[in-house]
């Protein structure tokens, strides 16, 4: 989910509790999650966005049309206990049009993020572990193509 503030900033939480090196270097993304079977990807992103952050006050701007996908480096998917080597993602681009200070990283049992923070569009992919980094990378650049076709 790419939620965007009224300068075009994008929300980024920080990951809770990093365990290898790499993620304590790396500790932002922004919200992501699963859909599931029979969801609408708008309705997925928006509760995905709520559990993690307790925003419900967005506006829909725009699903990228391509799907990105990344695998997980070797010694994540053994500490995690996955069954699959990788995401396949839809991104969806929203506009918080809400209070600041709704947002609560406490809403789910599991919090995802410790703090959050906005940050401009450029530069984030720097934030953003390593193997995320080309998505990102590909994600951010479709946004701002799309904030320029709006202006």
């Amino acid at each position: 989910i790419v939620l965007l503030n009224g300068k075009n900033e994008v929300f980024l939480g920080r990951r809770t509790a990093p365990t290898t090196k790499e993620e304590y270097e790396y500790v932002w993304q922004m919200p992501q999650g699963g859909i599931d079977e029979g969801e609408d990807i708008i309705a997925a992103a928006k509760r995905e966005l709520f559990e993690e952050t307790s925003v419900c006050e967005v506006k829909e701007l725009y699903v990228l049309p391509e799907k990105y996908r990344y695998d997980f480096p070797d010694g994540i998917l053994e500490r995690e206990g996955h069954n699959f080597v990788g995401q396949e993602q839809t991104w969806v681009v929203l506009r918080f049009t809400g209070d600041e200070a709704w947002i609560n990283l406490n809403n789910a049992p599991d919090n995802e993020f410790c703090a959050w923070r906005w940050a401009a569009l450029d530069g984030i992919e720097n934030l953003i572990v390593p193997f995320k980094k080309k998505v990102y990378t590909d994600v951010l650049a479709e946004v701002k193509s799309f904030l320029q076709k709006q202006k």
